[in-house]
């Protein structure tokens, strides 16, 4: 076998053989190196999907707990009572002389009522807003029925 410094036989020739074998050599690690990137990038979007589905549920359940803006305020069933919401979870049934002081929490379509005064039955309506018009239709915890309400125009 002939060995010099810059060249070993078989290895570092320029042969047909080798040649072929270098390129391919370096098609494989080509290849590889695309491959790597590929799945680098699968990951990448896999986890910007993951990410993207964890804010949305986020957003999702936010939303679902938002108290909306147009309850804010008195709303007169008749001239003996009303109903007002803060806006932020806090509100009173007022009965002339009488307030019963409630925390509340709006999920979609439902009013929820849970009242301090333990004398008072906790409420579930069902609820519409159109304009000045508050509609609840009684669920659990009360006797039923549908009741409107308008806006007070003395906010």
């Amino acid at each position: 076998m002939y060995r010099d410094k810059y060249n070993v036989k078989g290895r570092h020739s320029n042969t047909p053989e080798s040649q072929l074998h270098d390129r391919c050599s370096a098609r494989r690690a080509t290849q590889k190196r695309k491959q790597r990137k590929q799945k680098i990038l699968v990951v990448n979007l896999a986890i910007i999907i993951v990410i993207i589905i964890i804010i949305s549920i986020f957003l999702i359940k936010t939303n679902d707990n938002e108290v909306p803006d147009n309850i804010k305020g008195t709303w007169v069933y008749n001239q003996y009572v009303q109903y007002e919401f803060d806006g932020h979870g806090n509100g009173c049934m007022c009965l002339e002389d009488t307030h019963y002081e409630y925390a509340y929490e709006i999920k979609k379509d439902t009013l929820c009522l849970d009242f301090e005064n333990k004398a008072v039955h906790d409420c579930v309506y069902t609820f519409t807003i159109e304009g000045s018009q508050l509609t609840i239709v009684g669920g659990e915890g009360t006797t039923g029925g549908t009741y409107i309400l308008s806006k007070s125009l003395q906010e």
